[in-house]
């Protein structure tokens, strides 16, 4: 596992980052990324609002799916992703979403990558049973 998460060249994506939302910043992770693959975390994806919110459980027996890829420059690509995502390093307790650092499955190799996990409760929250965000 990467010993300094800020550099961490992975990233795992499953709400509204992926490929095929056609969301302005999902095409702008595409275009400073290269897709490697679709894999699962061990968690919970949850329906927030319009987008989803996971939480990660390496004891889960629920899968949380989405893309892998690897960012071309990392600092600044997380730069702006921080910001898209409401995680402020400097004040992780008040973020919406933390970066961490997660075990993705992708057909039974393991690539840790950094994501962006839930910050807040979930209490009331739907569960997306299919761990799929664009199945619903």
């Amino acid at each position: 596992m990467p010993k300094d998460k800020a550099k961490s060249d992975l990233i795992f994506v499953y709400g509204t980052l992926l490929r095929d939302t056609e969301n302005p910043m999902s095409q702008y992770l595409e275009s400073k990324s290269d897709y490697i693959g679709m894999g699962y975390m061990p968690g919970t994806l949850y329906k927030v609002t319009f987008y989803p919110g996971a939480t990660f459980d390496p004891n889960s027996k629920s899968k949380v799916w989405g893309e892998v890829s690897r960012l071309h420059d990392p600092e600044q690509v997380f730069q702006v992703l921080d910001t898209y995502e409401d995680f402020n390093p400097k004040k992780p307790n008040k973020s919406l979403f933390i970066r961490d650092i997660v075990p993705v499955n992708i057909n039974g190799e393991i690539f840790y990558c950094s994501s962006y996990i839930y910050n807040h409760t979930t209490d009331g929250l739907e569960v997306l049973d299919s761990g799929y965000f664009l199945k619903g």
